[in-house]
């Protein structure tokens, strides 16, 4: 084992941060702060704070009416929050829970409102009760949902709210029972919210860009939901303003809204943009505003810009475009995947620091702050589908693929596409894409993601490399690779990447993972080592340089869209428990440049001043970004 300066005797402890909490009861519903990118004029109040909960190992809870509340096997929990931190016996713990709390409506509550409970996320699958009666389920760990509770709410007294929540992990779904490559933290995991909304309310909005000549074409969509029961002819307005309320654009129609779902859409034509770009995250506000009954909007912070590929070339706004990219999990000691706000921000921080343009969001939506975030501070990212090595058998079942794939990627594309740091849709991570089988799943679920959004990129993270059939069906090719690590020598990446080049030579390739662990202070006595896992801090550095050189070297720089290092921090990971693998720190993977506790190791400083020489090349080449 690789000595370490500083060893820590349970690593799963630093990894999880196990502590119990005390709480007092609170039933009274506050207006809620949670500031989003994407404001309602709804007023919108919390269910965060103490909840009910209780475990159901043996499935029982349904039969025996646990969805009715009360007795005394109910503890208290906080909401939002894992399970798995906040009980420490319960690390491991994949099943049933149940969360229970009452409410009030206020007082002065339109009578004509629809009440809405809002989950911006929870892990896995969900069942969600009212007053004893079930409201609906919802499938999938990171993308949010909503029910509306009106026909079953009590406007004068209390509430019962009940939720139960399933961590396991089922044989046939996306995820299935291949993942198992970070923490699979159970529970009411993000926000909970009360939306009060009138019956006509606009509740979705985003607009979509193309560089014109000289100035910008731009549609602007709005979704709106008639909860009437009748048709209504009314006014829709739509708005573009800078962010300190300078008029840009305004467009007010005529339309007819039918029953139900409705969508609205306004297009026109502007000069004079300042344009968004990881070096100037110029933002918009963008509004909806619908007149009928008692006028409702939305707005939302977007900008104008496009990433698109041209030959073997990505281009953003009409400019060729490198990516510098890194890769990053929702994990910190104390909570998990529920990181604090605070904590989010200085990540990302943290990560334009390091001269990064472009985010990796691994493997999965993460919390709509991180992507408020990536859009104000200026980090393309890329938006994942949690199928991370799933089997063949569920990426080739039809009806997995309609409820797990097509589902999951619309709730995932309609919950995200108004952020303009949203550049690149990826339909899974390191699955057997060598397989004439799978290679149809890629088809599909990409041929499906451009039906929805056509104007951004779609890939996936392939580890077949020069075997994969899946390549023609995505618009850029992605890779993970470890050469130097599980296999390989440090030098052998470039030579994969001509490979690779000469056998899809219409395509740019992007290099999405490549990293070596290593614990903070690790040393090594043997520094010209070029292969094999040397946890040392040392051959961390030597690898990343030697990959980082290889990937962005500049007479590769024609067809090689980029680079994105495997990770930004550490964090709890079920499988790393190999004898190879540093038992001090058993279950973390060790990749990140900082730890879990986000202290900085020496490749922090590497890649730093790696990225800054090529932003600099770029420069000096008139290739900004």
């Amino acid at each position: 084992m690789i000595p370490l300066i500083t060893p820590v005797s349970k690593a799963w402890t630093l990894a999880l941060g196990l502590a119990m909490v005390t709480l007092t009861a609170a039933a009274e519903l506050q207006p809620s702060t949670l500031e989003l990118g994407m404001q309602s004029s709804s007023r919108v109040f919390d269910l965060n704070g103490e909840w009910r909960f209780r475990f159901d190992p043996d499935g029982r809870g349904e039969d025996e009416g646990w969805r009715k509340g009360g007795g005394e096997a109910w503890q208290n929990i906080e909401v939002p929050g894992s399970f798995n931190v906040l009980f420490p016996d319960k690390l491991w713990y994949q099943g049933k829970a149940w969360y229970e709390r009452t409410f009030e409506l206020p007082a002065d509550a339109d009578p004509a409102d629809r009440i809405i409970v809002r989950f911006l996320g929870a892990a896995i699958r969900k069942k969600v009760w009212l007053n004893g009666r079930l409201i609906g389920e919802h499938l999938y760990p990171y993308n949010g949902f909503q029910f509306d509770l009106t026909p079953l709410v009590n406007r004068s007294g209390e509430n019962r709210l009940t939720v139960l929540v399933d961590n396991s992990i089922l044989e046939r779904a996306i995820p299935d029972h291949k993942w198992d490559g970070w923490w699979c933290y159970g529970g009411l995991t993000r926000e909970v919210l009360i939306e009060l909304r009138p019956p006509v309310a606009a509740t979705n909005l985003w607009m979509d860009t193309v560089k014109a000549d000289k100035g910008w074409e731009f549609t602007i969509t709005g979704a709106i939901r008639n909860t009437t029961g009748e048709t209504r002819q009314t006014r829709a307005r739509f708005w573009i303003e800078t962010l300190d309320g300078r008029p840009v654009f305004d467009q007010t129609l005529e339309i007819t809204l039918k029953p139900g779902k409705n969508r609205v859409m306004a297009n026109d034509r502007l000069n004079n943009i300042q344009t968004w770009t990881p070096g100037r995250a110029k933002l918009y506000r963008v509004g909806l505003q619908v007149d009928e009954p008692r006028g409702h909007g939305v707005t939302i912070r977007s900008g104008f810009r496009r990433l698109e590929v041209r030959g073997t070339k990505l281009y953003l706004n009409g400019r060729r475009f490198l990516l510098r990219g890194i890769s990053n999990h929702e994990d910190l000691p104390g909570h998990g995947s529920t990181l604090p706000a605070e904590r989010r921000r200085r990540d990302i921080e943290d990560i334009k620091e390091l001269g990064c343009n472009f985010l990796r969001m691994s493997h999965y939506p993460m919390h709509p702050q991180t992507f408020d975030l990536c859009d104000e501070l200026g980090l393309l990212t890329w938006v994942e589908l949690p199928a991370w090595k799933t089997s063949s058998d569920s990426l080739t079942d039809p009806q997995v693929y309609k409820t797990y794939a097509e589902d999951q990627l619309a709730e995932m594309i309609t919950q995200h596409r108004h952020h303009p740091s949203v550049a690149i849709w990826s339909v899974g991570n390191e699955f057997k894409s060598h397989r004439t089988d799978v290679a149809e799943y890629v088809r599909s679920a990409t041929r499906f993601v451009r039906s929805l959004d056509p104007s951004r990129l779609v890939t996936f993270a392939s580890d077949r490399r020069l075997k994969d059939k899946s390549f023609p069906h995505v618009d850029l090719i992605s890779i993970n690779e470890y050469y130097g690590w599980y296999y390989g020598t440090i030098h052998d990446i470039g030579g994969v990447l001509d490979q690779l080049h000469a056998k899809h030579p219409k395509k740019p390739i992007l290099v999405s993972e490549f990293g070596a662990a290593t614990p903070l202070g690790a040393k090594t006595s043997r520094p010209f080592r070029t292969s094999g896992m040397d946890y040392s801090e040392e051959y961390q550095v030597k690898l990343l340089q030697a990959h980082l050189e290889q990937i962005f070297e500049p007479q590769r720089r024609d067809w090689v869209a980029g680079g994105v290092i495997w990770l930004y921090n550490d964090f709890a990971d079920p499988h790393r428990d190999a004898e190879y693998h540093p038992q001090d720190w058993k279950y973390v993977n060790l990749k990140g440049l900082v730890t879990q506790d986000r202290r900085r190791k020496p490749s922090f400083d590497l890649v730093k001043r790696f990225y800054r020489h090529v932003r600099e090349q770029l420069a000096s080449g008139r290739k900004k970004d």
